[in-house]
């Protein structure tokens, strides 16, 4: 059986609305998305929030930075 996907993405209200393998899928959802509070997390933690959609910048801007500050800041808590 396959692990569950560790990148949780939550709508602006914390309902829990996505799981992804890679945060850059968490990104893409985001991006397309483009609505300010929406987080990427590293499990189901709210501490464990990588990215807030607004807050740290849009990831429609570039995800390759939203990535980078997701993989950074999940390093950082490890």
């Amino acid at each position: 059986m396959a692990a569950s996907p560790k990148w949780k993405v939550y709508d602006q209200e914390g309902q829990y609305v996505a799981s992804c393998k890679s945060p850059f899928y968490a990104a893409a959802m985001l991006c397309g998305l483009g609505i300010e509070g929406y987080t990427i997390r590293k499990g189901h933690r709210p501490a464990n929030t990588m990215w807030t959609e607004g807050a740290d910048g849009w990831s429609g801007e570039s995800m390759d930075t939203t990535v980078e500050t997701v993989l950074q800041r999940a390093e950082e808590i490890a």
